[in-house]
């Protein structure tokens, strides 16, 4: 069962109250995407799940009939584990995690 979400949308406030221009969420997806690693809740163990796919949403792109804003960051989790397909079947996950750590460095413009 494949499950494609989106991890991060350029120019948005994340629910940590952080925006990343497009190009930082490009570097990252392309700096990060050989080494992702999916669990289920930051729980940090292993529930079959496994990332598959990871790009920079083009235009037009959708997921499950609604739009992805062009240039955000999507993955693509492969899970046999029947209680996570019945959870996403149900719409219990409402969105995907980073869960990482950043440096924030001030910009005068």
């Amino acid at each position: 069962h494949l499950i494609y979400g989106v991890l991060l949308v350029p120019d948005e406030l994340d629910l940590d109250g952080d925006r990343f221009p497009a190009e930082v969420v490009s570097r990252t997806c392309a700096k990060y995407s050989a080494s992702l690693e999916a669990d289920e809740q930051h729980r940090m163990f292993n529930a079959g799940l496994d990332v598959v796919d990871s790009f920079i949403s083009p235009n037009g792109y959708q997921i499950d009939g609604h739009p992805v804003k062009p240039g955000s960051w999507v993955v693509g989790i492969r899970t046999t584990d029947p209680e996570v397909i019945a959870k996403e079947k149900r719409g219990d996950y409402k969105g995907l995690s980073i869960d990482g750590t950043a440096v924030v460095r001030e910009r005068n413009m």
